[in-house]
């Protein structure tokens, strides 16, 4: 039948038929299982890692919240209630007295706020006092946690006896100072309709 070297050649190709066969339908699979494996498990190290990131930012926002509730009651408490500004108006009474002034207090409405990015009220301070008296209380107002601005700031002489009607007997006053302060409430103003 056939000679051995013919029968060693078809053997030999037999085997490499075999092996062809077994790398292309076993081993080429399996191979590309494995590379696909890999990229999820690559996708999925990514995935957690990204996780245990927001995780982590979202544990610190949890501990600052606290601090951040603090932080927003101290700015809520910076402004002024529009509708009844009693503790702006206690503040300064308070400060007059702690100062040995004496003090006219008003609210009135200001004119030009349309460049303010609050809402406002006027408030018209009527001090009498020795002036380093004054200008202490003028700065305690303007490193007060208050939003206030000084928007006018008038400083008179008072002469020898001259009384105000406003004041109570303040024996020791050389000045009259007469500031208006616009005072923010922290509200938003209306938007108005430019027609």
């Amino acid at each position: 039948m056939f000679s051995a070297k013919k029968k060693l050649y078809l053997l030999v190709l037999v085997a490499c038929l075999i092996d062809f066969l077994f790398f292309y339908l076993v081993l080429f699979p399996l191979v590309k299982r494995i590379q696909i494996n890999a990229n999820n498990l690559d996708i999925q190290k990514n995935s957690l890692a990204i996780a245990e990131e927001r995780n982590g930012k979202l544990e610190v926002l949890q501990k600052n919240i606290d601090n951040l509730k603090k932080n927003s009651q101290f700015v809520q408490n910076a402004f002024i209630d529009s509708s009844a500004p009693v503790q702006f108006m206690e503040f300064l009474e308070k400060q007059a007295q702690n100062h040995r002034l004496g003090l006219a207090a008003s609210l009135f409405n200001l004119s030009d706020t349309k460049n303010d990015l609050w809402l406002a009220i006027g408030v018209r301070l009527e001090i009498e006092g020795q002036l380093a008296d004054c200008l202490r209380f003028m700065e305690t107002i303007e490193n007060s946690h208050w939003v206030v601005a000084i928007t006018r700031f008038d400083l008179q002489k008072i002469k020898q006896k001259e009384t105000t009607g406003e004041f109570q007997e303040n024996p020791g006053a050389e000045i009259l100072l007469s500031l208006d302060i616009k005072a923010f409430s922290g509200k938003l103003p209306a938007l108005k309709k430019s027609f």
